[in-house]
């Protein structure tokens, strides 16, 4: 493609990203609020991750939005289970400008729980599951959460650490999709158990919340000093923003997969986010395998992926088999893609690269 086709098919898909974000803001009864701010991706009248989801939930209905080792689940029941999970909570004393720290590993009850907080117009803290003592401790007492939501298999790291919690009153444990067989579930027997939210009533509570009150912090790394929260508000959430990006590089009939951590804004605001607002579907791993990569890219038929850092290396070391493009991949979204390897890992796997910052 000579670089004046390539810069007139950018412009189209500009265009037609603009009028999809405009027919949903019409849609909402927001146009003109919004409209002018378009040029600053700053909306006044922006809108939280569940309200999304309840959107596309009434829209799609029983359309397949979640593929997780086999199972799917679908706009409809992702929305019914992020209801289940808010009455559940309500129980425990939940409710508006509260915080809900979540130490869970990829499963759909990551999501439920994260969607389920702002349907109470609570704020959700995603931990990364590789921090503990002294690290995990910091995050846990600094975000000011007073429940904490986590995997049986991390609950030793809190057991540890569990006399110097400051704020969390109340612990919640999920024992389902857990990777080892041998994870004693007796261990969690003093906790309450994220199943008995399967219990509760899947109808919205329909809370009116605060739109000043915090949706969502996320943490920095922490190599330049001790991690810094980024507070996401009701008010302004960046998901419409999002919209824009969503529609200008994804389709409607994408499969989007990542295995990275959902407690990282790459899946879940490029992978999660973007299939909701396109109303596409999402395979979601465990953990990133180089040895199994292109099978699961085959099996479940993925149209397009993201890659950080040394993924894209990574892969370019396993074998070359006569399959490696033999899958339905036609793009991917890459951050930091090694020069040398780019133009061989595209004809290798017969796919094109987006570099991104």
């Amino acid at each position: 493609m000579s670089r004046k086709m390539a810069k007139l098919f950018f412009g189209f898909n500009v265009l037609k990203s603009i009028f999809k974000f405009s027919v949903d803001e019409i849609r909402r009864g927001t146009f003109l609020k919004n409209i002018s701010y378009l040029p600053k991706f700053d909306f006044p009248e922006d809108m939280s991750w569940s309200e999304l989801l309840e959107e596309k939930a009434k829209f799609y209905k029983e359309k397949i939005f979640l593929t997780f080792t086999d199972k799917t689940y679908s706009y409809a029941e992702m929305n019914r289970q992020a209801n289940r999970f808010a009455n559940f909570l309500r129980k425990k004393q939940g409710k508006p400008g509260k915080g809900c720290a979540l130490f869970l590993d990829n499963s759909p009850h990551f999501l439920n729980v994260f969607f389920g907080l702002q349907k109470l117009g609570m704020y959700s803290v995603p931990v990364n599951t590789s921090l503990k003592g002294e690290s995990l401790l910091y995050i846990l007492n600094h975000c000011d959460a007073e429940f904490l939501v986590i995997e049986v298999a991390h609950l030793e790291k809190i057991d540890k650490i569990k006399d110097k919690l400051e704020k969390i009153k109340t612990i919640i444990v999920n024992t389902e999709f857990q990777d080892s067989e041998n994870i004693d579930e007796n261990v969690s027997k003093d906790y309450p158990s994220l199943k008995e939210m399967a219990l509760e009533s899947d109808q919205n509570l329909n809370i009116n919340y605060n739109k000043d009150d915090i949706c969502l912090i996320t943490y920095t790394s922490g190599t330049t000093g001790l991690p810094k929260g980024v507070v996401y508000r009701y008010r302004k959430t960046s998901v419409k923003a999002l919209s824009l990006a969503a529609y200008l590089i994804f389709k409607k009939s994408d499969v989007l997969y990542t295995c990275m951590k959902l407690f990282h804004g790459n899946a879940l605001f490029v992978t999660t986010t973007s299939a909701l607002h396109l109303g596409a579907k999402v395979v979601l791993g465990k953990k990133f395998s180089a040895s199994r990569f292109w099978d699961e890219m085959r099996r479940y038929q993925v149209t397009t992926f993201n890659t950080i850092g040394a993924m894209i290396p990574i892969l370019m070391k396993q074998p070359k088999k006569e399959t490696d493009n033999q899958n339905k991949v036609r793009m991917i979204i890459s951050a930091a893609c090694p020069p040398d390897l780019w133009e061989d890992f595209e004809k290798r796997y017969g796919l094109i690269i987006y570099e991104t910052y």
